[in-house]
């Protein structure tokens, strides 16, 4: 998907949603909040799906190698990695709330992943209370567990 057309898209969901977000404030909360940024907010929601399809592990490689070397003029207004950090909090509900109108037509076939999670070590799991009911002792391909 083009760069222009997915802030184009979140910029549009973001003209609609924050007004009705903005009708119910969150009264709750003890810490500051940040103050007004240089950066939208739907160019940081768009920010954010990019690193997510990026492949790349850490947000600040992100910021640096691909954003800051090649879209510095797509995004004009860029903030450095650890304000983006402070701010991408700003950014989550909306992104959230923009990516639940993406979804799909479920087609009935739903993929999950089959890891097995490990519990606690197999010498306490006698002592273990969380799971007692639900854990159980058996082997995967990749072992006991």
């Amino acid at each position: 998907m083009a760069i222009l057309r997915l802030f184009s898209d979140c910029d549009e969901f973001g003209r609609e949603f924050l007004p009705r977000r903005q009708a119910y404030p969150i009264t709750e909360g003890t810490g500051p909040r940040p103050g007004e940024s240089r950066l939208s907010r739907s160019a940081g929601m768009t920010l954010l799906l990019l690193f997510q399809t990026s492949g790349l592990r850490t947000l600040k490689t992100f910021s640096l190698q691909p954003v800051c070397q090649y879209l510095p003029r797509a995004f004009p207004h860029l903030v450095s990695s650890s304000r983006f950090v402070e701010l991408e909090a700003q950014a989550l509900l909306p992104l959230a709330a923009f990516l639940t109108t993406r979804l799909g037509r479920c087609t009935g076939l739903s993929f999950s992943d089959a890891t097995p999670l490990q519990v606690g070590h197999h010498l306490r799991s006698k002592s273990h209370k969380v799971f007692k009911d639900i854990a159980q002792r058996g082997v995967s391909s990749t072992g006991w567990f």
